[in-house]
């Protein structure tokens, strides 16, 4: 059968967040040259570093001073620059402009200097404004804009008011710390300028590198007192006992990252992966699996499991199935959103590799399993079946024994020797990474670096999933309270609701099978007790049983607990009454998400980016639960002949 060709290798890039003192900070003064040039110098490290990436991101909120110098160097490399913003772009850049003894006038006219440069009605009169738009045009922007109009009022408010001015604070550090999240879960470092003082600011400097290596991000800390000081912090512990400074520290960081960046590529672990080819459809041969869950698994609650399986190609497999997610995203970004274009064909494609690759791989794993119990059974049948026949001692019935336990190890051998189990556990990971990261895309949220799985075995699913989502990045967009709206209530909601249902027809189906094969299995057993009660009870009874019926006798005694056995044995391999659990827990959990995600509280409160963000995670965080869960079970169960 023809195979497509190849899937891509993931493009391996190093994203950078930095984060520092403000101008006017303290730590700041008088060094504000020598902390650039270490700035400079920190950069120039990395770029020489740069064949070993396809791209560089370096993510920074474009506050004044540290930020927007990072930001320069960084569009001098022709890096690109990222933004996210606590606020929206008018209100960042106005809010940064803004001294600490403006009044209200000054700032409402700050905020209206800054809405129209955002616009690109007028130049802006103020410096600060400015630069922050300058350096703004030229980066991609991710800004939490949902609730710009109640973080304005609350600014300007705070002008007059010393507890309107406690209570924005307090807000606005809490988002300044949610903009620096986002930019920390899409990095692999962090560069930090900082005096050394406290991590307890939320939203602060100090802050920022304790949320980086509570999430096991390593962090690069310029000293802003010495900028020729750099040490490598790995750990929370590293901040009150740091280590001593080092010339190399960047340049050995970059090597591991390097390094470990090298299994998506074809000559790393992923090579096998990287080799495969796509049929259209699944082999005949080994539907053996579908069957038993066709023929044992039909019930009202859902739909019969289909025997042939046509792969589309690649580049349509994920805008099939998310044609609906991507027509909503569409009406709320416009048509021709480059990024959402990306998510929609190179993003699509590579799903669609993995999760044909891995139906695949399933259906010759499973189906191959099957067949060899099947193929075992056949083989005693073939042993024992030319008895009843009349035919005792005919040679075909032994080329016939002899055939199928050939036939058992040719099957057995192709699945070990082309690793059918470990090849379908990793592609069926990067192909569910990929589908449910898909949902998270749109909201800027990817799974933070320290909660990805570990495998012993390979750990390259994982960092491919997690360069192919990088590689997407944040979206260019301004989140507003319809956006919010939209991507809840008809993008993750339906997302939501189609797991649910699959998961609840899946939970029915295996159920089914599991008990039906078990009553099979009891009812073959029972009919071997019968017919071993009928022929002792006419030994005992000195009774005279037709010519047929001892042979035959013979021959059901061994081959109906030989089939009982074979469907217990299907039985045990396929873990359906497991698995059926698996998803029964999924789907109950997806259940009271989908509940809280419909309650009228929840449509009719004020939702902000944090709580949508927790809401996405949660849906992910299920689905990971039930990736990894399902994966231990058949995690030990290798290819092996019926035992």
């Amino acid at each position: 059968m023809r195979r497509r060709a190849r899937p891509p290798a993931a493009a391996v890039g190093l994203s950078i967040t930095v984060t520092g003192h403000r101008s006017a900070h303290p730590g700041l003064t008088g060094r504000s040259a020598a902390v650039e040039d270490a700035l400079n110098t920190a950069f120039a490290v990395i770029h020489e570093a740069s064949a070993g990436f396809a791209q560089i991101k370096l993510h920074t909120m474009l506050a004044d001073g540290v930020d927007q110098a990072a930001a320069r160097l960084g569009q001098a490399l022709n890096w690109e620059i990222v933004a996210p913003l606590p606020f929206g772009p008018a209100l960042t850049s106005a809010i940064g402009a803004s001294g600490p003894g403006d009044d209200e006038e000054t700032r409402r006219a700050l905020l209206e200097q800054a809405a129209d440069a955002e616009k690109n009605v007028t130049p802006s009169e103020n410096a600060a404004i400015s630069v922050f738009f300058s350096l703004a045009r030229r980066a991609r922007v991710f800004a939490l804009a949902e609730r710009d109009e109640h973080f304005a009022a609350g600014w300007i408010g705070a002008a007059r008011d010393s507890d309107l001015k406690d209570s924005f604070e307090a807000e606005a550090s809490e988002r300044y710390a949610l903009a620096a999240r986002t930019a920390l879960d899409q990095s692999d470092l962090l560069l930090a300028i900082w005096d050394g003082g406290s991590h307890a600011f939320i939203g602060g400097t100090g802050h920022t590198i304790r949320q980086a290596l509570e999430a096991e991000l390593p962090v690069i800390w310029i000293d802003a007192a010495a900028p020729d000081r750099v040490r490598l912090l790995r750990s929370p512990e590293d901040i009150a006992n740091p280590p001593e400074p080092s010339a190399s520290a960047i340049a050995i960081l970059l090597a591991e990252l390097e390094q470990r960046g090298r299994c998506c590529l074809p000559t790393g672990a992923a090579a096998r992966y990287l080799r495969e080819r796509q049929r259209h459809g699944n082999f005949w041969l080994w539907r053996a699996y579908r069957l038993i869950e066709r023929l044992f698994g039909s019930t009202p609650q859902s739909s019969s499991t289909a025997l042939r399986v046509r792969f589309p190609a690649p580049s349509e497999h994920g805008a099939l199935q998310w044609r609906s997610a991507l027509l909503q995203l569409t009406s709320l970004v416009g048509a021709n959103n480059p990024w959402l274009e990306t998510l929609a064909t190179r993003f699509s494609d590579r799903f669609g590799w993995a999760d044909s690759i891995a139906t695949e791989l399933s259906d010759a794993y499973r189906g191959g399993m099957v067949l060899n119990f099947v193929l075992a059974a056949l083989a005693v049948l073939a042993n024992t079946g030319d008895a009843p026949l009349g035919l005792e001692g005919d040679l075909g019935f032994g080329i016939a024994e002899l055939a199928l336990i050939a036939l058992i190890i040719i099957v057995t051998l192709l699945g070990v020797n082309l690793h059918w189990h470990r090849r379908w556990l990793e592609s069926r990971r990067v192909a569910e990474y990929l589908r449910h990261n898909f949902f998270l895309l749109p909201l800027g949220v990817i799974r933070p670096a320290a909660r990805w799985p570990r495998s012993v075995q390979s750990s390259w699913p994982e960092e491919y999933a997690r360069a192919s989502i990088r590689e997407i990045g944040l979206p260019p967009l301004k989140i507003s309270a319809q956006y919010l709206q939209t991507y809840l209530f008809e993008v993750l909601r339906q997302h939501i609701d189609d797991q649910l249902n699959y998961h609840r027809m899946k939970a029915a189906r295996l159920h089914a099978v599991h008990k039906r094969l078990d009553t099979w299995s009891i009812r073959l057993f029972s009919a071997a007790l019968l017919i071993s009660v009928i022929a002792v009870t006419l030994n005992f009874m000195q009774l005279t049983a037709p010519a047929w019926f001892e042979p035959w006798a013979a021959f059901l005694a061994v081959a109906l607990p030989m089939s009982g056995a074979t469907i217990s044995g299907i039985r045990f391999f396929g873990d359906f009454e497991r698995f059926a659990t698996i998803s029964d827990v999924a789907a109950g959990k997806l259940a009271l998400l989908l509940q809280h995600l419909d309650s009228e509280r929840l449509r009719h409160h004020a939702l902000d980016y944090s709580a949508a963000v927790r809401l996405a995670r949660a849906v992910e965080t299920i689905f990971v639960e039930e990736l990894e869960s399902w994966q231990a079970v058949f995690a030990g169960k290798n290819m092996s002949v019926p035992n």
